[in-house]
């Protein structure tokens, strides 16, 4: 459990010194995702908070756990044992799935996101988006963090698809008017399969 807690205070400090993201293009599109050291902390700090929750709900019914708490303390731990035991292991199934922490693919059928952290893995077709917004629509607070919002249309109705960019870049607008780009522009989307697509946002980024 410590270090769950390490892990998580070291993606904090990522957000606040601004991240930075690796790069690579097939024939599939260009694909942007989080740098390798933050991989391995983030499958760190995943696994041993899932092992920590779990040896703790294993242990305790059986008498095992050296100190006792009673009442609304004891459901407590147990309730956010069972919570991190869930949200541990659907993050690694997600983080497996992807090898990353977050990840984000622009190429020639759509748009492919994923953040292991959520367990939120989305694919959304280019001819699907309907707008490429910073927060999602009819939202009261606006979310504090930097965000790329996919509205979609998806048998009739209208969903969102939020992906959080700055866990890959503190620049996350130029990252998403580099998306927005290739969303209204098809005609240049063959430079996401050849490497323009990635000296296309250095420009955008160099930008003020």
């Amino acid at each position: 459990m410590a270090i769950l807690m390490v892990g998580s205070l070291y993606h904090v400090w990522q957000l606040y010194v601004g991240p930075r993201f690796e790069t690579s293009w097939t024939s599939d599109g260009t694909i942007l995702k989080s740098p390798r050291v933050a991989n391995i902390v983030y499958l760190w700090t995943y696994l041993f908070g899932a092992l920590g929750a779990g040896l703790y709900l294993v242990c305790y019914p059986i008498g095992l756990v050296d100190y006792n708490l009673g009442g609304v303390m004891r459901n407590l731990l147990l309730a956010m044992s069972v919570f991190l035991v869930l949200h541990c292991v659907s993050g690694l199934l997600c983080f497996r799935r992807i090898r990353a922490e977050s990840y984000l693919r622009v190429g020639l059928d759509g748009v492919e996101t994923c953040s292991a952290q959520f367990a939120d893995y989305k694919h959304s077709d280019w001819a699907n988006i309907t707008d490429i917004l910073d927060q999602p629509p009819n939202r009261r607070r606006p979310i504090r963090r930097g965000l790329i919002v996919f509205q979609c249309t998806r048998g009739g109705k209208s969903v969102g698809s939020t992906f959080y960019a700055d866990a890959l870049t503190s620049d996350y607008d130029a990252l998403r008017e580099w998306v927005r780009f290739y969303w209204q522009h098809p005609e240049a989307r063959a430079e996401l399969t050849d490497g323009r697509a990635l000296e296309r946002l250095r420009q955008l980024t160099a930008n003020p």
